[in-house]
Formats: C-alpha cells, structure tokens, sequence
C-alpha cells in the first residue's frame, strides 16, 4: 500500500525491481527528463504485468501536482534519486567513461544531484525514506552531496551510506545513502 517515486526512472530497470518487490500493491510514480525512456518503461512494465506503475516527465524544475493516492498517503513512503552522474564507478564495463569525464563534471553533476534532492524531498511524507545513488567514485557527487543536502535540510537523518561494488572484485563501484525525514 505504498507510495514509492523512483524519480530519475531512464528506461526503467530500478523502477521494475521495486515493482517486483510491491507485488503490484501500492503505487509506483517513475519519472524522468526523457520522454522516450518512459515510452520504454512503459513497454517492460506491461511485459512484466505491473499495473501499478504511473509515468511522469519530470526535470526537478517544475513542481510536481500529488495525485489523490499521494495526497491521501501524506505522501511518498519512499523516494529514489538515482542521479545522474560521472559514471566512474562503471570504468569496468565502459572504458571509455575516462575520456568523457572533464575535469569540472563532478562539480557539475553535484550541483544537478543536490538540486534534484532538494526539489524532491518536499514531497516525502514525514517518516519517509530518501535513497540516494549514484555509479560515481567521487566524493564530490556523494558524501559532499549528501553533506550539503543534510545541511540544507536538517529535517533529515543519514541512516546508512556505503560503497558497493568494486573494480578489484570486478564489478562496477556505486554509492548510496539511505535518509529519514524526521
């Protein structure tokens, strides 16, 4: 009986993973900058028979209108943000991320990360959950996010932030932190 935002959806494998676990109970909002991707959510969803799953274009820019399930609920339970990103922790698989990164990315996708958090965070009902990720080694687009996204709204606690993965395990290298709105 949830109510879950993946905000940061792209096409959909993270919003499909919590469809599974929802057993199509609750509802389950994916949004994203890009409206095709959502076109391709839409497709694994009905694939997989999920029902419970709307879709929305969001840009972290607009304010969002609660629907009747959210506003009932008080509102999300929970909300991912899996940022957007540098990608480094994905050096593995994608070689090629090195030439694209510049030396300003991290600061700018930081500030694209705390934006987004700080736009979505209203919307978190009181007792709710905030996940935030990321595919990034950088400090500057985790723990300082997180730092400054805590500083900013002191109505947040950190219950668990840790690294996952590793390229010496051959695997891609993420982060995340897991927040509760007091």
């Amino acid at each position: 009986g949830m109510a879950v935002w993946d905000v940061c959806a792209g096409g959909g494998g993270k919003t499909m993973q919590i469809a599974s676990q929802m057993q199509n109970r609750g509802v389950l909002y994916a949004s994203d900058i890009r409206d095709y991707k959502l076109d391709e959510l839409k497709l694994r969803a009905r694939r997989a028979g999920f029902h419970n799953i709307r879709r929305f274009v969001y840009d972290a820019e607009t304010q969002v209108e609660p629907t009747r399930e959210v506003t009932n609920a008080g509102g999300f339970h929970r909300i991912l943000v899996d940022a957007p990103c540098s990608s480094s922790g994905t050096l593995r698989r994608n070689p090629d991320v090195r030439f694209r990164i510049m030396p300003d990315d991290p600061a700018k996708f930081a500030a694209l990360q705390l934006k987004i958090l700080s736009a979505v965070q209203g919307y978190l009902r009181p007792g709710g959950r905030l996940v935030y990720s990321t595919c990034s080694v950088f400090k500057t687009e985790n723990e300082d996010v997180v730092q400054s996204f805590i500083a900013q709204h002191p109505g947040f606690k950190i219950v668990e932030s840790r690294w996952v993965g590793s390229p010496d395990l051959d695997s891609d290298t993420m982060f995340y932190s897991i927040l509760d709105r007091l």
